[in-house]
């Protein structure tokens, strides 16, 4: 009988302990988004409101949002840093005309925290808003300031064309590159949104920076960087309508970048210029293209460019330059470019004839042309008065050879 009773002693105390972990388990589920949107909609289908349906796009919003609390450390609708929930209502691609926020700390129980906003006047007006028709919910647990709690973030939302008066709440946020991305491209797509702007204007940064100033167009603008390979921080600051100071950014690396051809054909450029073929590039070439080295080739002349420019002495019917470029992982390409001809070096047409630099040099022409009249009358008197006419064959061949020489000085051969 002893042994009985100690068998059910046991027994007992292992459900107990298995029914007392139940109860926590069950607690604990209790503080679940799907619990917390079901005691909202019952509160305001009270109050006779439609009910909320819960967004997806909101709910990211609302996770991202509590990652970065724990992230940074801070409970707050607006970060150390200017962010605000807007910001990560936007990135999540929630285009609102209407949106808010609740917060909520260290509850263990779904209805606790309705309970605990219904009975502050802000929060409950986020509830009760008629305006409002999503809501997306987040659940997490981590430690904040030494401390493990779980936060909740609600954020209530309205993407449809509404009639009311929406509070103009300023807001900007870089849609790309992602925080913490990284990329495999020489060129990173920047899309930025903003809303309620002064001027309607954001200024962008690429690891502090400045690198241009951009107006919306439809609470939108795209560009487009060239950081090089490494870990970047790209940041845009705007103004709200109030002059209050806006911000958001994000860090991303570029761990390899592909060599684009033909971006790197349309910025290179080769012309002559008097006696030589000049070769730019842009100052940024290099790191914008992640380019380790260039060749370039010219008339079987070979130069390898570590500047932004080249210069080679011009050679007759040679009008193509050579490149080979070399990337930092070891890919090579190479291409051919076109020497343009700046129109001031150009033949000049009158007719069907054209003569080389004469309207560029008219007076030594004539000077040429009048010395060699007054040697062709010269040498012919020589020959009638000598009757040397063995002589008559230097003087024709002669003439020929100052005819030559003359044209050569004057800019080049007579084209037809």
């Amino acid at each position: 009988m002893r042994y009985l009773y100690t068998f059910f002693l046991i027994v007992t105390v292992l459900l107990f302990i298995l029914g007392g972990s139940g109860i926590r388990q069950v607690a604990a589920l209790d503080l679940s988004n799907l619990h917390i949107a079901e005691i909202i909609n019952k509160e305001r289908i009270s109050y006779g409101l439609a009910p909320l349906a819960l967004n997806q796009r909101l709910t990211k919003a609302a996770y991202d949002k509590a990652y970065s609390m724990f992230s940074k450390q801070y409970w707050a609708h607006f970060g150390p840093s200017g962010e605000t929930p807007w910001q990560f209502i936007l990135k999540a691609g929630y285009d609102y005309t209407y949106a808010g926020e609740n917060l909520a700390k260290g509850f263990a129980d779904a209805k606790d925290v309705v309970d605990a906003w219904m009975a502050s006047p802000s929060h409950r007006e986020n509830i009760l808003d008629k305006n409002f028709k999503d809501v997306g919910i987040a659940v997490v647990k981590g430690t904040l300031k030494g401390e493990e709690v779980y936060l909740v973030v609600a954020l209530f939302g309205n993407d449809s064309s509404v009639s009311f008066a929406t509070p103009r709440i300023p807001v900007v946020a870089i849609i790309n590159p992602h925080e913490g991305q990284i990329l495999k491209s020489a060129v990173v797509s920047v899309r930025v949104k903003g809303k309620n702007l002064k001027n309607n204007r954001v200024n962008l940064f690429s690891d502090e920076k400045f690198i241009e100033s951009f107006r919306l167009k439809d609470n939108y603008v795209e560009t487009r960087l060239y950081p090089g390979l490494g870990t970047h921080k790209l940041t845009i600051r705007a103004r709200g309508l109030r002059n209050e100071p806006l911000y958001d950014s994000v860090t991303y690396r570029v761990i390899d970048q592909e060599i684009d051809i033909n971006r790197i054909t349309s910025v290179v450029d080769a012309y002559y210029k008097g006696d030589f073929v000049e070769v730019r590039l842009p100052s940024d070439f290099y790191k914008r293209f992640n380019v380790a080295s260039l060749q370039i080739e010219y008339g079987g002349s070979v130069q390898v460019v570590t500047s932004d420019h080249a210069r080679f002495i011009k050679k007759r019917d040679v009008e193509r330059v050579s490149f080979v470029a070399t990337s930092k992982d070891g890919t090579v390409i190479s291409f051919v470019k076109q020497i343009s001809r700046p129109s001031s070096n150009r033949a000049h047409a009158t007719g069907g004839l054209s003569v080389k630099g004469l309207s560029s040099s008219p007076l030594v022409f004539l000077g040429s042309a009048l010395g060699f009249i007054i040697s062709s009358i010269g040498g012919l008197l020589y020959v009638l008065v000598k009757k040397d006419y063995h002589a008559l064959i230097e003087l024709f061949s002669s003439l020929v050879v100052f005819l030559v020489l003359m044209l050569e000085v004057n800019g080049g051969w007579i084209a037809v």
